[in-house]
C-alpha cells in the first residue's frame, strides 16, 4: 500500500503543477523514467543493494506501481523543471537525489524497503548517478527547446 501512496503523491504533484500541454508534450521523459527506474531497481535488487519487502505487484522484486506508474510521473516532473542552466540540471539532481533519500527514509520506517549493500548516504550517491543518467538520456530523446522553455507550471504564466 505505501508504493500506491508513493504513486498518488507523484501523480497528484504532476496533475496539480505541470500544465496538461506540458504534460502531453514531454510524456516521452514519463516514459524513459518508467523504464529506467525499473531498470535501476531491478539490477540493484539483484546486486544485493536493497529490496523491497512490501508491494503489491512485483517482477523481480521491482514494485511494478512505483516503477512505472510512480516513475512516469516522477520523470515528467524532473524533465519539466529542466532548463539550460547546468547549475540548473545539477539542482535537478540533487533535489531528485534528496526527495528519493526522503522517499526511502520513510519506506524503511514502514518497513516497505530495506537497504542491503548500500546504506543511506551511498544510496543518495547512487541516485545521484542514475538521476544524471536519467537527465542525459532525456536530453538526448527530446528536443531541448521544448524540453528546457515553454510553460512550467499551472500557477506561473
Amino acid at each position: 500500500m505505501v508504493n500506491v501512496a508513493w504513486t498518488a503523491i507523484l501523480w497528484a504533484a504532476m496533475l496539480l503543477l505541470v500544465p496538461a500541454g506540458r504534460i502531453k508534450q514531454i510524456w516521452p521523459a514519463g516514459l524513459l523514467a518508467s523504464i529506467w527506474l525499473f531498470v535501476v531497481n531491478y539490477f540493484s535488487i539483484k546486486a544485493g543493494y536493497y529490496v523491497f519487502t512490501k508491494y503489491v505487484i512485483a517482477i523481480g522484486g521491482v514494485p511494478l506501481i512505483n516503477a512505472f506508474l510512480g516513475g512516469f510521473a516522477g520523470g515528467i516532473l524532473l524533465a519539466n523543471w529542466l532548463n539550460r542552466s547546468p547549475l540548473s540540471k545539477i539542482v535537478m539532481v540533487l533535489g531528485a537525489s534528496g526527495f528519493m533519500s526522503l522517499s526511502e527514509f520513510i519506506f524503511v520506517r514502514l518497513e516497505a524497503f530495506r537497504y542491503g549493500l548500500l546504506d543511506p548516504v551511498t544510496s543518495f550517491i547512487h541516485s545521484v548517478a542514475m538521476f544524471s543518467i536519467f537527465v542525459w538520456l532525456a536530453l538526448a530523446i527530446l528536443d531541448e527547446d521544448p524540453l528546457e522553455s515553454g510553460n512550467k507550471t499551472r500557477f506561473i504564466k
